[in-house]
């Protein structure tokens, strides 16, 4: 495309055109999905149709109270669970814990990690594709919701 813009340039003698020649298929803008850079490369290679969406994922969830602390205006949320779901390529693993385990949400992270590295290896492509290496996990809670990407 950069030759082709150059050659248009040269015949213009370098002038601006006023009217811009369309592509006969324009590609929808989408840039959710072209600043991933495994898309990116497989759209520059023509491979498009190797793309694979986020098959395998970690959702979790907190169970909090509202606990009101002396001199401050507003409560502040306290976890008292936390149960996670890990959906790899060969398993459906559900994990919780609470407040009755010391530091639970210390042994949660430590577990989610441990099961990212087996979500991420599921997740990816064949070796000659770049691709940011991104584990998908989406948290959910009466007070916040969010998604968040641990990599």
């Amino acid at each position: 495309k950069m030759d082709t813009h150059m050659k248009e340039c040269q015949q213009n003698n370098g002038q601006i055109k006023k009217y811009i020649t369309l592509e006969k298929f324009p590609k929808p803008f989408v840039p959710h999905i072209t600043s991933n850079k495994t898309y990116r490369y497989l759209l520059a290679h023509n491979r498009e149709s190797e793309y694979k969406a986020t098959q395998y994922y970690i959702t979790f969830r907190f169970q909090t109270e509202l606990q009101k602390i002396r001199g401050y205006q507003y409560p502040i949320l306290v976890p008292t669970a936390v149960a996670s779901t890990i959906k790899a390529k060969n398993y459906i693993k559900t994990i919780s814990f609470d407040k009755t385990q010391d530091n639970f949400v210390e042994k949660w992270l430590d577990q989610v990690f441990s099961e990212a590295l087996q979500i991420r290896d599921d997740n990816k492509f064949a070796d000659d594709v770049p691709q940011r290496y991104e584990v998908h996990v989406i948290g959910f809670d009466c007070q916040v919701q969010g998604v968040v990407q641990y990599i």
